[in-house]
């Protein structure tokens, strides 16, 4: 192992990256130093809840997430059908509009003055409940429908340079239906994958 490999070749970078990190976790660190201090960690009532929330949050955007962003880009490049390169580029709009203003169309058509609920009120009657858009699944559709370009980008460039005659020779070979995808697509797509996803 070289020098370099070890961390040894740039000291002075690796001590200047150690201290803008505990620069930057002052704040947390001086929060936590005088929560001690007082005689122990003593959280407000509600954390616990916010935490649980937070993380099904982000279950919830990662899930949806991986499964819109791959679905889309599969969708893409391994069919063919009319506008499909307007689409593929289509697709990537949404990296154009920051969550904040996602969210307030999402709240401004979907919420209880909405036109969605509005026309839903005449036709089923004015006894429907409101619907739950300020919610955590509320969030987490306008968290996924922001977030997924990220992963179908990602995703879109990988598929794309799978070259398709390999899915067409697993389909020879008696593939059929999803097994193409997984386990000769997926496959090839080795070290780009996290750790425990190569099939």
């Amino acid at each position: 192992m070289t020098a370099l490999a070890r961390g040894a070749g740039r000291p002075g970078w690796s001590a200047a990256v150690v201290l803008i990190a505990l620069l930057v976790a002052s704040p947390v660190l001086a929060v936590a130093a005088y929560a001690l201090g007082q005689g122990g960690l003593r959280m407000p009532g509600g954390v616990a809840e916010m935490v649980a929330t937070t993380l099904a949050l982000l279950l919830l955007v990662a899930a949806g997430t991986a499964v819109l962003g791959t679905g889309l880009a599969w969708l893409v490049t391994a069919y063919e059908f009319p506008l499909r390169w307007a689409l593929s580029w289509l697709l990537v709009l949404p990296l154009a509009m920051p969550a904040y203003i996602l969210g307030f169309v999402f709240l401004s058509t979907f919420d209880y003055a909405g036109p969605v609920q509005g026309a839903l009120r005449s036709v089923l009657g004015d006894d429907l409940g409101a619907l739950p858009v300020r919610s955590l699944g509320g969030a987490a559709v306008v968290l996924v429908l922001t977030l997924y370009p990220y992963v179908y980008l990602l995703t879109r460039a990988a598929f794309l340079e799978l070259a398709p005659t390999a899915y067409d020779a697993a389909r020879t070979l008696g593939a059929s239906g999803r097994g193409p995808s997984a386990r000769c697509c997926c496959r090839w797509r080795g070290p780009r994958w996290p750790p425990g996803w190569r099939w």
